[in-house]
């Protein structure tokens, strides 16, 4: 789809909201001006300024994604295709009474998926047969896939683990469903959960393997397949992946602005680190985040007792590195800018992320 295209579209489907006539719109236009004439360095500037006045217009985030991908950062450009994707999604959800609109909008969507593909193709194929982090995606032994984000200078998975085999093959052992399922008190249970559901009463495993990839709640000793070490192992992560240990949080943390006393400390720490971490959109009072591109999801947790809770509020992140027959994790709340460290018990369910090796 070429720009008047889609300048065109933006007028469907929603000319007194998305893409309307304000000072950012003058900036977007002359942006792809500048574009047009392959003049790369002064429409960034535009963008620039329209990002000032409006950071969650997709418009705008799909013209940055164009400028750095004609001047030769694909990596960037994917992080902007998929932060257009992410926020023309939820604005897509305001035209659900409207099909007309809503279908519009799901056709835009499509596009920046294309393009999206297009970029990731080139940018793999351009490195060989080399692994290029925030660009490529990687399977689990069921073939999930997971799209990955550098942040620093490691290389994270995007997404929360949602496999329920081991990467050799074999089954993780599903764990009773019921709410307050007494039989799931066991810190060797080696069990998996589906998410809360959004009454906090019961299993979503439909969330958990549809659009949202909510992703699995995992007990810390099958998390880590049973490591007694648990520092570093690879656990249910795909091969050349593992579980992340609390010193690599600790430095992710830190890539986004910790001191290291902020980091060694345990509760709420930092500033906006939470943030910065979570899906954008899901900030509380509407404020920007998910800068980094980690997007957490608030899939909730199970408790040591079996409970569902906390669907849409929070999210717990097991690290492999035990504490005294606890596990050391992170969390991350709907109402909180920072970003909580502590130990858990084993018998918790959370979700995982995987790092690369």
């Amino acid at each position: 789809m070429n720009i008047p295209a889609l300048i065109s579209l933006a007028f469907l489907i929603c000319p007194n909201a998305a893409w309307s006539l304000g000072p950012e719109w003058e900036y977007i236009k002359s942006a792809e001006k500048f574009m047009e004439q392959e003049r790369y360095p002064e429409a960034k500037n535009e963008i620039q300024w329209a990002y000032e006045l409006n950071p969650e217009e997709p418009k705008i985030w799909e013209d940055a994604a164009i400028i750095y991908e004609k001047t030769g950062r694909p990596d960037v450009a994917v992080r902007n295709f998929k932060k257009a994707i992410s926020i023309s999604e939820e604005k897509s959800l305001d035209f659900a009474k409207g099909t007309r609109s809503r279908r519009l909008w799901e056709n835009y969507i499509a596009e920046l998926r294309k393009k999206l593909a297009r970029v990731s193709g080139v940018t793999v194929k351009a490195g060989g047969n080399g692994f290029v982090c925030g660009v490529s995606t990687v399977a689990d032994v069921e073939g999930n896939i997971y799209g990955t984000v550098k942040i620093g200078n490691q290389c994270w998975m995007g997404e929360n683990m949602r496999t329920t085999k081991y990467p050799g093959g074999g089954s993780i052992t599903k764990g009773p469903s019921a709410h307050k399922a007494k039989s799931w008190n066991t810190d060797q249970g080696y069990y998996y959960s589906c998410p809360p559901n959004a009454g906090n009463d019961g299993k979503d495993c439909a969330a958990a393997g549809g659009t949202e990839k909510l992703g699995m709640l995992y007990q810390w000793s099958a998390a880590v397949n049973g490591g007694t070490s648990g520092s570093g192992a690879q656990g249910i992560c795909p091969n050349g992946w593992h579980v992340p240990t609390d010193a690599q949080y600790k430095t992710l943390e830190m890539a986004l602005g910790m001191s290291k006393a902020q980091a060694d400390a345990t509760g709420w720490r930092g500033t906006a680190e939470g943030d910065a971490l979570k899906k954008s959109g899901l900030c509380e009072g509407g404020k920007p985040c998910g800068a980094s591109g980690f997007d957490v999801l608030f899939a909730g947790y199970r408790s040591a007792h079996g409970e569902y809770d906390d669907r849409g509020e929070a999210a717990g992140l097991w690290s492999s590195t035990p504490a005294g027959g606890r596990a050391w994790v992170r969390y991350l709340h709907a109402s909180h800018a920072k970003l909580s460290r502590g130990k858990n018990k084993n018998a918790y369910g959370l979700n995982v992320r995987c790092i690369k090796d």
